[in-house]
């Protein structure tokens, strides 16, 4: 004897589209940490190029040392 089959929910338009959205820039960062290249994103009005392979802590420690003046 098969069980109920429960119809899910359509689920909205948006609701899809940020799904999608979601799953897209994971894949980016997949393959650009396999061809090692940087990853671009808008912040703070500007075009910014991120390294996906350095971590959070990584990444915050290349942003914000302090700079050394010759």
């Amino acid at each position: 004897m098969k069980g109920k089959h429960t119809k899910s929910m359509p689920e909205d338009f948006a609701t899809g589209v940020g799904r999608a959205l979601r799953s897209a820039a994971k894949d980016a960062q997949k393959i650009a940490r396999m061809h090692n290249t940087p990853l671009y994103y808008w912040e703070n009005g500007k075009v910014v190029a991120r390294k996906p392979w350095l971590s959070k802590s990584a990444r915050e420690k290349v942003l914000f040392a302090p700079k050394n003046k010759v």
